[in-house]
C-alpha cells in the first residue's frame, strides 16, 4: 500500500481501530525514515482535529506508539509524536501533571532522533504544562530555541501557538514584554485566519491583564471580525477548530465589554455564542459552556435581573453536574451562584454555594480561599443584620478578625477584611465598631480604592448617626456620595446593584439627617445633585463619551478610555492598584476637565453644573410653583417652593411606596383596559369617526368614572399638603421621583370643593414635567416658525397598519408656514438633526423601549434606529421636539429587590433630548392609536406660533381635543386626549 493510502486509512474514521492497526503493523517495517516521520505527523494532526473527550488511550496515540514499535526507521520520532498526542490532550483538559510527563518524554525521544522540528513542536505544548506546574527554569531557553527552529521551517501557524503560550505564561508570571507582543503581531499576515483570530484573542487577554480594556476590546473585536467573515463565507465550516475559535472570540469580547459596563453589547456577543454551543453536553464543550454561563449571569446581575441570572447558572449546573474537584469552571460557577443568591436575599443558598466553591478549591490556592471566605462572611453579615444572638455575633467577629490578620499584607483584600470586621462589631458593639470603621476608612483611602472608600464612609456615617453625632455622620455620607460621583463621572464605571443600593442609602441617610434638622434647603439640594449627576453618569459613560470626535477630541477620548480601562480592574477589586495609580488618577482628572470644556462648547453649558434650589427658584415665573417628590425606599415626601419662598417647604406624605405602587398599578390597568377597548373598533374607520364612537361608548364612560376615582385618590395621596395653595398658581413644575416618573401627574384630579368643581390638573394649570429640577433652565427662543417632519407609514412594529402617518405629517405642515417633510426611509439617524435646521422637529415613527436595558431606547427611522447615544451628542439649539410615538415618555428606574437602587437614576429618551439642547419635549406615556394625534396638531402649533410655551400650547391643544369630541352622549376618556405630556421648561418664548 503506498504511503498516501496508508495515511488516509489511518485517519479514516469509518475504519475500526483493529483494521487500522492491522494495516499499520503489516506495512510499518517497510517504511523509510521520512515516511515514518510523515505518518507520525499525520497522526498528530488527525488527533488535533478530533477534539473529543479525553480517553486513556486515544487511538492516534496508540497508533503512533505501534508505528514506533514496528517501524525499522525513526522509531524515536513515532514515540515522540505518540507522547506529544497524549500530552496535548491532557493539556486541553487542564490535567497538567500527566501532560507534563508525556511532553517531557516527547522531548526526550525527539532529542534522541535528532528531530529538531519534532522537538520544537513538542515545546509549544510543553511550555504550557511546565508553567502550570511551576517548572519555569528553562522556559525562556526552550522558547528561544523552538522559535528559531519553527522560523527555519516556516511553520508560522505553530510559531504563533508558541508565541501565544509564551505570552500568556509571561502575563501569569506578571511579566509584560512589549517586544514579545510586537513579534507576535508580526506573524499575523503569515498565518491562517483561525490562527490570526487566536493571536488577536491572546493579545486582547494580555491587555486585559494590564487593566487596559480599551485595547483589549480592540483586539477581541478584530478576532470576532475574522471569525464572522469565515462564518459568512462558509469557509472551513465543518472544522471544529474554527467553531471553537468563534466561541472563544465572542466570549472574550463579551467579557471585556462587560467589565467596562457595555452590558447590552456583551449580551449581544453572548447570544452569538449561545447559537454555536452544542445542544448536547460534552466534556470538550464544558469549559465554553461554563464561561458563557458565568458571563451571562454577571451581565444579567449588572442589569438587576437576578432571577434570570440564577436560571442561567442553574441550567449550566443541571447540564454539567461537575465533580467537586479543583476545577476552576466549577469554582467560578458556584461563586457566581452564591453572589446571585445573595442579591436575591436567599442567604442560606448563597452560603451553600460559596461553601461548595471553597470545598472544591485547591488547598494550595490560599488567596482565592481567603477571597471566598470574605464573600461568605459578607453574606453572613447581611443574613444576620437584624439582632443576631450573642454567640453568632462573636463567631462573625472572630472570623472577621482572623481574615484581617491573615490578609494584613494584602492591601486590597486586607482593607475589605477591615470593613467586614467593622460591620461585625456593628451588630452589638457600637464603640468598637466606630473604631474599626474609622480604621477601614483610613485603610481604604491608603489603598486608593474608591468603592471601598464609599462602603467605609457609609458605614462610619451610619454608626456616627447612631451614636448621636449628626454633623460627623453628614460629612461621611457626603464623602460616600463624592466617591460615587468620581467613579461615575470621571471613570464612567458601572456598578453592581448592591453597590448602587448603598449609594441610594447614603443619599437617604444624608437627606434624613437634614430633614431632622429642618434644613430642607440642603436636603433638596442633595436630592437634586444625586438626580443630576446620575444622568450625567450615563451621558459621559457612553462609548463615544457623548462627544462628536474630530482631530482635537479624538486623541483626548482615546487617552481617557485607556486610563479608565487601566484603573477599572483595581477599583472593582479585581487586581491591586498599579504603582502609578495615583498619577494615573491625576492625569485622568486633568483630561476629564478638558472633556468637560469640550462638552460645554458642544452642548452650550457645563455638564457638571448642578443648580442649588435658589438658582432653580430664580427661573420660576411669578405664578409658578415647583413641586418635587422624593421617596427613601419606604415613604414618599414632598418639597415645594415658589419665586418668593424663603426656603423649600417640606412635608412627609401619608402613604408608603407600596401603597403608591398599588395605586399606579390600578391606573396602568385602566390605561391598558381603554386601549383594549379601542383595539376592538374596526380598523378601517377614520380617526374622527373612531374618536366620536369612543366618546359615546358606555364601556369607556364607566372606565372614565373608575379612572377619575383613581386619579382623585392619587391627588389626595400625593398633593394633600398643597391642596389649598394650588389655586394661587397658574403654572406647575412637577419633578417626579421613582415610580412617579411613569405616572400621568398632569391628570391628577382635584376633588370638588365649595369653590371649585372637580378637575384634572391640566384643566386649570399649565403643567411641565421635569425629570430633574435642574432642567428648568429655559432655552431662550423666539416663537417657532419652521418645522421638520419625519414620518413612517410601515406597520411592522404596530398592531394596526400605520395608515395616518402621512396625513399627520401634512397636518403639521399645514399648521406651520415653513415646513419640510421626509419619509423615514429618506433620512439616516445621523442626518435627522443636521437636515432639520428647524425650530420644531416632529417625528412620526415607531419607538422601542426595553425596561431591562433603557439606554437601548430608540426611534425607528426606516430600518435604522435613532438611539439615545446618537441623540445625546446633538446640538439642538433650543428646538422643540414632538415625539409622535408610543410610550417614549417612559423612564428606566433602577431597582434592587423592588427598592429604589441609585438615588433615582431616571434615564429615558426625553431627558436625552433635553440634555442635547431641546427647549422642550412632547412625548406620550402610553400607546397612541394611529391618527389620534391629528386633533392636537392645529391648536398646538397655532398656540406655539402665538408665543405660548410648549406646556401652555399642549394644554390648549389637549383641552381643544377634548372639547371637539364632547357631545350630549359623553366625552373622550382623558387617557385618549391626555396621553402626551410636556417635559422641560414652561417659560414663555421671546416675542
Amino acid at each position: 500500500m503506498p504511503i498516501a493510502e496508508l495515511e488516509q486509512a489511518l485517519c479514516d474514521e469509518s475504519l475500526t481501530f483493529a483494521e487500522k492497526y492491522a494495516r499499520l503493523r503489516r506495512l510499518a517495517p517497510q517504511l523509510s525514515a521520512e515516511q515514518v516521520e510523515r505518518l507520525a505527523l499525520a497522526l498528530k494532526s488527525h488527533s488535533d482535529s478530533l477534539r473529543d473527550a479525553l480517553k486513556p488511550d486515544p487511538h492516534s496515540g496508540v497508533l503512533a506508539l505501534m508505528l514506533g514499535k514496528h517501524a525499522q526507521h525513526k522509531r524515536e520520532v513515532a514515540f515522540g509524536y505518540a507522547h506529544l498526542i497524549y500530552g496535548v490532550r491532557y493539556n486541553l483538559n487542564s490535567n497538567f501533571r500527566p501532560a507534563y510527563r508525556h511532553l517531557r518524554r516527547a522531548l526526550h525521544f525527539f532529542e534522541r532522533a535528532d528531530d529538531a522540528y519534532g522537538w520544537a513542536y513538542a515545546t509549544v505544548s510543553h511550555i504550557w504544562a511546565a508553567f502550570h506546574l511551576n517548572q519555569n527554569d528553562q522556559l525562556e531557553a526552550h522558547f528561544a530555541r523552538a522559535k528559531q527552529i519553527l522560523e527555519a521551517h516556516q511553520d508560522y501557524d505553530r510559531l504563533a501557538i508558541l508565541y501565544g503560550n509564551a505570552l500568556i505564561v509571561q502575563v501569569r508570571l506578571n511579566k509584560y514584554s512589549e517586544s514579545l507582543v510586537e513579534e507576535y503581531l508580526a506573524l499575523s499576515d503569515k498565518i491562517t485566519p483561525v490562527r490570526r483570530a487566536r493571536l488577536y484573542n491572546n493579545i486582547g487577554y494580555w491587555y486585559t491583564q494590564q487593566g487596559n480594556e480599551s485595547q483589549s476590546i480592540r483586539y477581541h473585536q478584530q478576532a470576532c471580525t475574522i471569525v464572522e467573515q469565515l462564518d459568512q463565507n462558509k469557509l472551513d465550516q465543518n472544522k471544529l477548530d474554527q467553531k471553537r475559535t468563534y466561541i472563544i472570540s465572542h466570549l472574550n469580547l463579551a467579557e471585556s465589554l462587560r467589565r467596562i459596563g457595555r452590558i447590552q453589547e456583551a449580551l449581544t456577543n453572548l447570544q452569538k455564542v449561545r447559537l454555536r454551543l452544542p445542544d448536547q453536553p460534552s466534556e470538550d464543550a464544558r469549559r465554553p459552556h461554563a464561561q458563557f454561563a458565568q458571563n451571562e449571569a454577571a451581565c444579567l446581575r449588572a442589569l438587576n435581573r437576578y432571577e434570570e441570572a440564577l436560571n442561567v447558572l442553574q441550567d449550566f449546573l443541571a447540564k454539567y453536574p461537575l465533580d467537586p474537584s479543583p476545577d476552576h469552571d466549577y469554582i467560578y460557577t458556584y461563586r457566581e451562584l452564591g453572589a446571585t443568591y445573595a442579591e436575591l436575599g436567599q442567604y442560606d443558598h448563597a452560603l451553600d454555594a460559596l461553601q461548595t466553591a471553597l470545598d472544591a478549591l485547591n488547598a494550595e490556592d490560599a488567596i482565592n480561599r481567603k477571597r471566598l471566605r470574605l464573600m461568605r462572611l459578607a453574606v453572613q453579615l447581611r443574613r444576620h443584620a437584624d439582632s443576631p444572638p450573642p454567640e453568632t455575633c462573636l463567631a462573625l467577629q472572630n472570623e472577621a478578625a482572623a481574615l484581617q490578620e491573615q490578609l494584613a499584607d494584602d492591601p486590597l483584600y486586607g482593607t475589605e477584611a477591615r470593613l467586614l470586621l467593622a460591620q461585625a462589631y456593628a451588630l452589638n458593639d457600637l464603640a468598637t465598631a466606630l473604631q474599626s470603621a474609622q480604621a477601614a476608612v483610613d485603610a481604604a483611602q491608603a489603598v486608593n480604592i474608591l468603592p471601598l472608600q464609599h462602603e467605609a464612609h457609609l458605614l462610619l456615617g451610619k454608626l456616627q448617626a447612631q451614636s448621636g453625632d449628626p454633623q460627623a455622620a453628614a460629612q461621611n455620607f457626603q464623602a460616600a456620595m463624592a466617591c460615587t460621583e468620581v467613579m461615575q463621572r470621571d471613570m464612567a464605571m458601572p456598578f453592581r446593584a448592591r453597590f448602587l443600593s448603598n449609594k441610594g442609602e447614603a443619599l437617604h441617610q444624608l437627606v434624613q439627617l437634614y430633614i431632622q434638622q429642618h434644613d430642607y434647603s440642603r436636603a433638596f439640594d442633595a436630592i437634586e445633585r444625586s438626580k443630576a449627576s446620575a444622568f450625567l453618569s450615563f451621558v459621559i459613560g457612553e462609548d463615544s463619551l457623548s462627544l462628536n470626535q474630530d482631530a482635537s477630541t479624538a486623541p483626548l477620548i482615546e487617552e481617557i478610555e485607556q486610563l479608565r480601562a487601566k484603573l477599572y480592574a483595581a477599583q472593582m477589586g479585581e487586581r491591586p492598584p498599579d504603582a502609578d495609580a495615583l498619577a494615573q488618577r491625576e492625569r485622568l482628572k486633568h483630561l476629564i476637565e478638558q472633556l468637560y470644556s469640550a462638552m460645554q462648547v458642544q452642548h452650550g453649558r457645563d455638564p457638571r453644573q448642578v443648580l442649588t434650589w435658589q438658582q432653580i427658584q430664580a427661573h420660576l415665573p411669578a405664578d409658578g410653583l415647583l413641586i418635587a417628590f422624593y421617596e427613601d425606599g419606604a415613604q414618599y415626601a414632598l418639597f415645594w417652593f415658589d419665586a418668593r419662598s424663603p426656603q423649600p417647604n417640606y412635608a412627609p406624605l401619608n402613604c408608603d411606596t407600596q401603597a403608591i405602587a398599588e395605586l399606579l398599578e390600578l391606573i396602568r390597568f385602566e390605561t391598558d383596559a381603554v386601549n383594549f377597548n379601542l383595539a376592538a373598533y374596526p380598523a378601517d374607520r377614520s380617526p374622527e369617526k373612531t374618536l366620536r364612537t369612543a366618546a359615546a361608548d358606555p364601556k369607556l364612560m364607566r372606565r372614565q368614572e373608575r379612572f377619575a376615582r383613581h386619579m382623585e385618590v392619587a391627588f389626595k395621596a400625593l398633593l394633600a399638603p398643597l391642596a389649598e395653595q394650588l389655586p394661587r398658581y397658574a403654572q406647575l413644575f412637577i419633578v417626579p421621583y421613582g415610580d412617579l416618573h411613569n405616572a400621568p401627574l398632569h391628570l391628577l384630579r382635584a376633588p370638588a370643593t365649595a369653590e371649585h368643581a372637580a378637575h384634572y390638573l391640566i384643566e386649570r394649570y399649565t403643567v411641565s414635567i421635569l425629570p430633574t429640577a435642574n432642567l428648568i433652565v429655559p432655552r431662550l427662543t423666539k416663537p417657532p416658525s419652521s418645522a421638520f417632519v419625519v414620518w413612517d407609514d410601515r406597520s411592522w412594529s404596530s398592531q394596526r397598519p400605520f395608515r395616518h402617518a402621512e396625513q399627520t405629517a401634512q397636518a403639521v405642515c399645514a399648521a406651520m408656514p415653513a415646513c419640510s417633510l421626509a419619509h423615514a426611509s429618506e433620512v439616516t439617524p445621523e442626518g435627522v438633526f443636521s437636515l432639520a435646521n428647524a425650530d420644531v422637529i416632529h417625528l412620526i415613527a415607531h419607538a422601542e423601549y426595553d425596561p431591562s436595558y433603557p439606554t437601548a431606547a430608540c426611534i425607528w427611522l426606516g430600518e435604522r434606529a435613532l438611539e439615545m447615544s446618537q441623540i445625546v451628542r446633538q446640538q439642538l439649539n433650543g428646538a422643540l421636539i414632538f415625539l409622535n410615538s408610543c410610550s417614549v415618555g417612559q423612564l428606566h428606574l433602577e431597582k434592587t429587590r423592588g427598592k429604589r437602587a441609585v438615588g433615582d437614576d431616571a434615564i429615558g429618551l426625553g431627558r436625552t433630548f433635553l440634555y442635547a439642547g431641546a427647549s422642550a419635549l412632547v412625548s406620550s406615556l402610553w400607546n397612541i392609536f394611529d391618527g389620534f394625534t391629528l386633533p392636537l396638531i392645529a391648536p398646538f402649533y397655532a398656540a406655539l406660533r402665538a408665543g405660548d410655551s410648549c406646556a401652555a400650547a399642549l394644554r390648549k391643544a389637549q383641552l381643544a381635543f377634548r372639547d371637539q369630541f364632547r357631545s350630549p352622549q359623553g366625552e373622550l376618556h382623558p387617557i385618549i386626549w391626555g396621553a402626551f405630556q410636556s417635559i422641560g421648561s414652561s417659560t414663555q418664548t421671546l416675542l
